[in-house]
């Protein structure tokens, strides 16, 4: 069963998310991969809900369907990037960000990330920063939550792994390609 939440609810998240900048939480400096030692991992500090939210929509949904502008975004922000796999790593904050270009199959945006707020609060804020109709529909025997999102991208965000207290979520804002 999904339940389908209304401009209330959204009015409420939005309210909150108004409050806290991308970058706030914690404060860090832009990191770029050639000039920072060591590692290239995530930090270790939960992200909230806001906090995770605004980046979302920072990152993936301001520069949706495409995406081709997510990596400049990303050069802006704490992020070093795995030489590799091409994953974006935030330096504080237990989170990563993938790009899926169209060259890929498959265009997308995707955040995986800590946090112990619960599914259904992380869904909302992000799914409110993201919507483009106010219609987000929530499954509450998963905690998954999906919304249209901007430029015809598809917003599915779902609790994925626990390890010990650390509760893993995956947001995906996919263009219909």
């Amino acid at each position: 069963m999904i339940a389908r939440l209304g401009i209330p609810a959204l009015v409420a998240l939005a309210a909150l998310g108004g409050c806290v900048e991308p970058g706030a939480n914690p404060p860090a400096q832009p990191v770029s991969a050639a000039s920072a030692a060591g590692p290239v991992v995530p930090g270790e500090t939960p992200a909230d809900a806001i906090f995770a939210a605004a980046l979302f929509g920072q990152i993936c949904a301001e520069n949706a369907p495409t995406f081709r502008n997510a990596g400049a975004t990303l050069g802006g922000l704490p992020f070093r990037q795995h030489p590799q796999t091409g994953t974006y790593y935030h330096s504080n904050v237990n989170l990563s960000v993938k790009i899926f270009p169209p060259s890929s199959g498959t265009t997308a945006c995707s955040m995986v990330f800590v946090s112990r707020d619960d599914a259904m609060t992380i869904g909302l804020a992000i799914a409110a920063q993201v919507s483009d109709d106010g219609q987000i529909g929530v499954n509450p025997d998963t905690g998954a939550t999906m919304a249209q999102g901007p430029g015809g991208t598809v917003l599915i965000v779902e609790p994925t792994i626990r390890q010990g207290r650390d509760q893993f979520y995956r947001a995906v804002l996919r263009a219909g390609n």
